[in-house]
């Protein structure tokens, strides 16, 4: 086990110093403005995967001039500031990715969880209703919003999702159990026994 752990660092350190040095070369030469983003874009997400956050953002923001619309580079900070604790910086980045990819179900549901991490009640719901709004035949989607309806405590919402979706998804445990809990939250017998 050792043995490998050593290999893999002497190939991830190979692999740093062959881009590294091919950078060098991109950068002592006249290149255009995707071959240098993709150049410090790919190196932002190697030393993202090493944990070598500082360099990541460096390389990132360093993309990110070579293309302002980059969704993926600020979707990067953003995965880093979080990884940081820095919200503020967090937010502003994420909103960038998707303001350049407004469709991307993964900004869309990882600004979902941002909201539910600052408690930010009202911004969650929107978030939410956001991804079920672009995405309407997703019925994952569809159980998040029901459940952020239900931790806001907008009770009567969630039950409106959960109505919908149960013909779909009517095996489904999650559903059932949320079904079970809001009915004994609202005191509903009806919805308990369907």
């Amino acid at each position: 086990m050792q043995n490998r752990i050593i290999i893999l660092a002497a190939f991830v350190m190979f692999a740093f110093s062959a881009c590294r040095s091919q950078k060098q070369q991109v950068q002592g030469q006249e290149i255009d403005s995707e071959t240098a983003y993709v150049s410090y874009y790919t190196d932002a997400l190697m030393y993202q995967q090493i944990g070598s956050f500082d360099k990541a953002e460096e390389n990132y923001r360093n993309a990110i001039h070579f293309n302002q619309k980059a969704a993926d580079s600020y979707f990067g900070l953003y995965e880093i500031y979080s990884a940081k604790s820095m919200y503020d910086d967090a937010q502003v980045a994420l909103f960038k990715a998707i303001e350049y990819m407004p469709h991307n179900a993964w900004y869309l549901l990882s600004k979902v969880r941002l909201f539910d991490k600052l408690a930010n009640t009202e911004q969650l719901v929107k978030a939410a209703q956001e991804l079920v709004t672009k995405f309407p035949d997703n019925d994952s989607y569809q159980i998040i919003l029901a459940r952020v309806y239900m931790r806001t405590n907008k009770l009567q919402e969630s039950k409106k999702v959960l109505e919908a979706i149960v013909p779909k998804i009517a095996d489904n445990e999650e559903v059932y159990s949320m079904r079970l809990e809001l009915a004994k939250t609202m005191n509903d017998k009806a919805l308990e026994e369907r």
